[in-house]
């Protein structure tokens, strides 16, 4: 029997890798917007906008939207 993934069942420490929605107003909680920005640049990476001949060369726009299903 497969266990289901549950962010509430991990550690605490383990847990904060994972956040994506912030816990403090604004951007005061450091951690989930860290994990924000590693999301961005892993799928930057992936879909090849770091090589100068990609049409949105230097862009994110457009990149959660096109990856993550939401």
């Amino acid at each position: 029997m497969k266990r289901k993934f549950n962010l509430k069942n991990l550690h605490p420490s383990v847990e904060r890798f994972f956040r994506m929605q912030p816990r403090a107003y604004g951007a005061e909680d450091i951690d989930t917007m860290e994990n924000r920005i590693a999301l961005m640049d892993a799928l930057y990476e992936i879909d090849k906008r770091d090589k100068k001949g990609h049409p949105q060369y230097g862009l994110y726009t457009g990149l959660f939207k096109q990856y993550i299903k939401s």
